[in-house]
């Protein structure tokens, strides 16, 4: 009962955070809607780790085991458009300048303080078998925290994107990104590493190409908006129940699996674009949601595995590691925002 009372909470915030508009389209990515949909989507994958965590069988909470790769891609996919918009807003080389101090800054500081809560937590709980160097291995790898390999890919996105747009012309440095991307993909399939790994990092390129590509995109959506709408949407509903059909029943091959998600990871992305066209935001908490989305992602698994076992013997544990998720998010927000304008104000002066 607790696991659908927060999955009411999710549902009724996001209603009373829209507004749709047939017919008046607005665009899908301004600074409060996608506020509104990566606060939407973060409580959305919290609850996905909460019922992979509970013992629950109810068959319409199952499906919330198997839906956090495509909501995943879209945080890739705004990381991807934010640092194309960015590129092309402040001058290009002139943005890649301060790239590493501005970017790396603002996504590191919660990484290293709820890494260092982590580590704590590890070492008071088992002083005698703590091991730095074996824990700084397994946060790396996520090996306990399975969400923390979302911050190592990021990571290797965002260094992958400074480098390729520093040395080559944005449309070459663009093919180039997709290139790595999908040897990144075979790669991670031929090494057995985990799905997650790689069913969601084609966001990041999608990202890139649409910021590249915004107005052409957004005008081709805007023809036959209805009908591309509910293609999208059908789209997306065959292709994901398709794949768990296929794995359950055919074959569970990652070769085949890696780019059907990825193709999946796409349609979902469009069909979130093409829907917050029409639209509106109004301004309440999932607004606040947004802003603290990062955080929520970062700070959620440590809440979750702490209380792990009495989650699954008692549901009251998930609307605790819920709210407390929201809670810490926040103070880490206030912590992220201040220290790393402290930081950049700093690296400016010296400049």
């Amino acid at each position: 009962m607790i696991l659908f009372l927060i999955l009411f909470m999710i549902l009724i915030m996001t209603i009373f955070s829209i507004r749709i508009t047939p017919g008046n389209f607005t665009a899908a990515l301004s600074y409060d809607k996608s506020n509104a949909m990566k606060g939407i989507l973060a409580l959305v994958i919290v609850f996905h780790h909460l019922v992979l965590e509970s013992n629950t069988s109810f068959i319409g909470l199952e499906v919330f085991k198997y839906i956090a790769f495509p909501l995943v891609s879209v945080f890739f996919f705004f990381s991807g458009y934010g640092l194309i918009k960015s590129y092309y807003k402040n001058g290009g080389q002139i943005f890649l300048k301060q790239y590493a101090i501005k970017r790396m800054t603002r996504l590191l500081i919660p990484y290293i303080i709820v890494i260092i809560y982590y580590g704590l937590y590890k070492y008071f709980r088992e002083p005698a078998a703590f091991n730095p160097g074996d824990f700084l291995t397994d946060v790396f790898l996520a090996r306990e925290i399975g969400p923390l390999w979302y911050m190592t890919v990021i990571l290797f996105v965002y260094a992958l994107f400074g480098v390729c747009f520093k040395y080559l012309k944005a449309v070459t440095a663009r093919r180039a990104i997709l290139a790595a991307t999908v040897v990144y993909i075979f790669s991670c399939i031929a090494f057995s590493a985990p799905s997650q790994w790689y069913s969601s990092i084609i966001g990041f390129y999608v990202g890139i190409l649409y910021g590249m590509n915004e107005k052409k995109v957004t005008d081709s959506i805007h023809d036959r908006y209805f009908v591309k709408l509910f293609l999208l949407f059908f789209g997306f509903v065959i292709l994901f129940g398709l794949r768990l059909v296929v794995s359950s029943r055919i074959t569970d091959s990652e070769i085949l699996h890696g780019p059907f998600r990825s193709a999946i990871d796409i349609v979902f992305i469009l069909f979130l674009i093409s829907l917050f066209e029409i639209i509106e935001i109004k301004k309440n908490a999932m607004l606040f949601i947004g802003k603290i989305s990062y955080e929520i992602y970062l700070i959620h698994p440590f809440i979750i595995y702490s209380l792990a076992k009495k989650i699954l013997d008692d549901e009251k544990y998930s609307l605790i590691a819920f709210l407390c998720s929201i809670l810490l998010a926040y103070i880490l927000n206030v912590i992220n925002v201040r220290l790393s304008k402290n930081i950049i104000n700093h690296f400016n002066r010296v400049e």
